[in-house]
């Protein structure tokens, strides 16, 4: 390939490469045989503004560049105009005898800035509805905190350990303790401390893993069970050992409390208690 052809394989490449992807995109060919790397042919030159002959960078300099610069590849990095255009810039060179070509891509994204800022204040919000109406006054949790001792059909003062860990658990189930300082408001009420809620909350985990022990313990059964009955030919003890081995650690996570499934922990400390 002579320098005609190089240079005209670039130019189609730019003048495509241009078209393909709009005004924002602004492509040219350097002669970077000569230091001053003049641009040979340009297309949406509006982004940066030059025109064929200019030996201005996108970021508007007129400096020669070093030896290094004048045959190395740049690839996707950032640049800013003297306009203050955001810019995608690479530059890819294409060398044979007698002359050293480069295709430049300057992409300007400027306006994706501005529409991302325009959707992240679409998105924004001061804070969640429930805590909103919440903060508004007590009455949302008083509500429903009214409704679980009812549940109990005994007073506050009456309660024993057992019916305030009913208590807990119904507003558990109701997502009461998604509300902001939720637990101080519990306990002011209980008439208890918030330690004792948190334990209480604790001890509810424990009684999920404990449940969830008897179920997996079954599951195990009868998965073990099932696998007997098929004949993986010269892989069953391979897969006996992976199976086997596999619920042995999954029963030995629950047992321990630090099993996880769907996201849920069933270790005891696993609330965040910031946000209780």
């Amino acid at each position: 390939m002579d320098r005609d052809e190089a240079f005209e394989f670039l130019d189609r490449t730019a003048r495509g490469i241009a078209e393909m992807f709009g005004s924002s995109c602004e492509t040219l060919v350097h002669d970077m045989g000569d230091p001053s790397h003049p641009i040979l042919s340009i297309y949406n030159g509006h982004v940066s503004g030059r025109e064929v002959g200019s030996t201005m960078d996108i970021l508007g300099s007129v400096r020669e560049l070093d030896q290094d610069a004048l045959v190395t590849d740049f690839v996707n990095l950032y640049a800013t105009t003297p306009a203050g255009q955001q810019i995608k810039s690479s530059t890819f060179h294409l060398i044979g005898e007698g002359y050293n070509l480069a295709l430049g891509i300057n992409f300007d994204y400027s306006s994706l800035v501005y529409a991302n800022r325009i959707l992240v204040d679409l998105m924004s919000a001061q804070a969640d509805l429930q805590s909103a109406m919440w903060r508004g006054g007590e009455s949302g949790l008083n509500d429903l905190l009214d409704e679980c001792i009812s549940a109990v059909g005994k007073p506050v003062n009456a309660l024993n350990k057992r019916d305030r860990m009913r208590i807990i658990a119904l507003l558990d189930q109701k997502n009461a303790f998604s509300y902001r300082k939720s637990v101080p408001f519990v306990a002011k009420r209980l008439q208890v401390s918030r330690y004792t809620v948190y334990k209480y909350l604790g001890e509810l985990t424990g009684e999920a893993r404990e449940s969830l022990v008897v179920s997996l313990d079954h599951s195990i059964r009868l998965m073990a069970a099932a696998y007997e009955l098929w004949d993986f030919g010269v892989w069953s003890p391979i897969i006996r050992a992976v199976v086997y081995e596999g619920l042995f650690h999954v029963g030995r996570a629950v047992l321990e409390g630090t099993f996880q499934a769907d996201g849920m922990s069933f270790r005891a400390a696993g609330r965040n208690k910031e946000q209780l």
